[in-house]
């Protein structure tokens, strides 16, 4: 690739990207949700949304339960008899009506204000309760239901708990505890859940097997929902640390918003309103090798938690009036509130990998740059992603890993996806009236129409005095998910977004073909995109150690 530098005359692509990105009185292009006016999109949208919400609701919950262990109470004012401890968990979980989330214990003597109870009270967490947002409280009753005392904890501190805690009660006196948590995922899947699926039939009316489509969507006739392994994908979520109730309230309490994407293989993409997730539609093809490899992704993510390579939270069917999309749900590789001023996209290879001019003048988007470049425009440039040394060994080493796997599942053709947020650089952004129509341009978060509504309520003269209250805790989650960013060593302090993307095409047939074609037939080489897995595997890494410095 070096070896075959040319002189670019002018300025750089990386140079006009940036310039054209933060061009002044740029127009930014919102995402905009999928209404009516486009009804194919809206009834897609609409069908996958229904089956989503059922199916987590429903046969797809990890169980899950807290055991809180009463051992000793001392100190407490109260006569001498019999007390007891209820426990009741607090929390809010979406679209569920949850079970035993209130027991207690039997009465034991108190003499002294001492209690010994050494009783163990199990409560079973709902599966769409989101543990950061929920409490367990504590209340000791005497003999007459006279409240005696009393203590709130929150859950993730009894989940996190390792040994046994005391804790100050209400009306005096002191609470010893310990807890246990279990869930389904502390032990291994069983084979039969990479094989079992969850299939629905839709209707205009419910009955037995059949869910009832939503009235109020037009053009519905017929249809039929299935989530492929629901469970591997909802232990694939808790390993990442997302609980189903965040990923429900991601997916599910809002509709999708569109992203008009320049993909060659006319594939529709959709965000979640959030950002957080990206909702693709991939061919039968794409299902059916991400279906054989499922086993060896879970077992790849499982031991490597800091993988670049997408996350995958759910694969879906969708039949509708007699045609069939297939879905994938990822994890956003941009998942951030900086905004992405560069995009490159990085194969290794040398053919036919430059911008067109088209992609150089694209719209900028209000979550990052509308331009994606490829390899051949780093030529004549130096950038690179500068990161310290141990960050980039580190970078190195899980690419390394995530390739040697992609390679034994014969999978070609993906890409380093590599995001760059400039500090130094302005936010194309402007805070303006024009900015609050649909997301929130100063924190990458959508903004719903409730929002909206609230925002220019507030302040007529200066509704951006009150936006940082109104997004507070959205910009909190933002945070905590974006914890994945790689912090530059350069003079301009660089942040780097990296994922490996497109990993669903296997070296079959046709590629086989397409190789013996290109490479050989037209004098191509081992240049082009496609060649077989090791060998692609190689170039793609002996292009990323160039690239990657520290």
């Amino acid at each position: 690739w070096k070896g075959q530098e040319k002189k670019i005359e002018g300025p750089s692509p990386v140079d006009r990207a940036l310039a054209h990105v933060t061009k002044k009185d740029n127009e930014i292009k919102s995402f905009a949700g999928i209404g009516k006016e486009k009804p194919q999109l809206f009834l897609l949208s609409a069908a996958l949304l229904h089956g989503i919400r059922t199916a987590l609701t429903t046969t797809c919950s990890l169980r899950r339960k807290i055991s809180i262990e009463i051992i000793k109470i001392s100190g407490l004012n109260c006569e001498d008899g019999h007390v007891k401890a209820t426990l009741e968990l607090r929390g809010h979980s979406a679209r569920e009506e949850p079970a035993n989330l209130k027991v207690e214990s039997e009465f034991v003597a108190c003499e002294g204000g001492v209690a010994n109870f050494n009783k163990s009270l199990e409560i079973d967490i709902p599966n769409l309760m989101v543990t950061t947002e929920a409490e367990i409280e504590m209340v000791i009753y005497d003999k007459n239901d006279t409240v005696v005392g009393m203590v709130k904890v929150p859950l993730s501190e009894c989940i996190e708990a390792k040994s046994n805690r005391e804790l100050k009660l209400s009306k005096g006196g002191v609470l010893l505890i310990s807890s246990t948590y279990s869930s389904e995922t502390s032990k291994p899947p069983s084979s039969g859940n990479f094989h079992t699926d969850l299939k629905y039939e839709f209707g205009k009316v419910a009955k037995q097997g059949v869910l009832e489509f939503p009235p109020d969507i037009p053009g519905f006739k017929e249809g039929q929902f299935k989530f492929y392994c629901p469970k591997i994908f909802m232990r694939l979520c808790d390993h990442f640390g997302i609980q189903c109730g965040e990923f429900y309230n991601s997916i599910c309490n809002n509709a999708f918003v569109e992203f008009v994407s320049n993909s060659k293989s006319g594939a529709f993409f959709f965000f979640s309103n959030d950002g957080r997730y990206m909702i693709k539609t991939i061919d039968q093809g794409e299902c059916k090798c991400l279906r054989q490899m499922l086993p060896k992704y879970y077992e790849h993510c499982i031991k490597n938690s800091s993988t670049l390579i997408c996350r995958f939270y759910g694969l879906f069917r969708l039949r509708l009036n007699r045609r069939t999309h297939y879905f994938v749900i990822m994890e956003s590789v941009f998942n951030t509130p900086k905004y992405i001023h560069l995009i490159l996209d990085l194969k290794g290879s040398t053919t036919n990998r430059n911008a067109t001019e088209k992609d150089l003048k694209a719209t900028p988007t209000e979550h990052f740059t509308g331009t994606i470049l490829k390899d051949n425009d780093l030529r004549n440039s130096n950038l690179c992603v500068d990161v310290d040394q141990i960050v980039a060994c580190k970078l190195k080493t899980n690419l390394a890993s995530d390739v040697r796997f992609l390679s034994s599942q014969g999978i070609i053709d993906y890409s380093l996806l590599v995001g760059i947020h400039y500090p130094d650089l302005d936010d194309p952004r402007t805070v303006t009236e024009k900015s609050y129509r649909r997301g929130s341009l100063s924190t990458n978060i959508p903004i719903s129409p409730s929002y909206e509504t609230k925002l220019h309520s507030l302040d007529g003269n200066d509704p951006n005095k009150h936006l940082e209250k109104l997004l507070d805790s959205n910009c909190r989650a933002a945070k905590r998910r974006s914890s994945g960013e790689l912090q530059g060593v350069g003079k301009r302090k660089e942040v780097y977004f990296i994922g490996i993307i497109d990993i669903l095409i296997q070296f079959g047939i046709f590629k086989g073909g397409e190789y013996l074609f290109k490479s050989k037939l037209k004098g191509h080489g081992e240049r082009v995109s496609v060649i077989p897995p090791e060998k692609y595997g190689q170039r793609f890494l002996k292009f990323m150690n160039f690239f990657i410095k520290g």
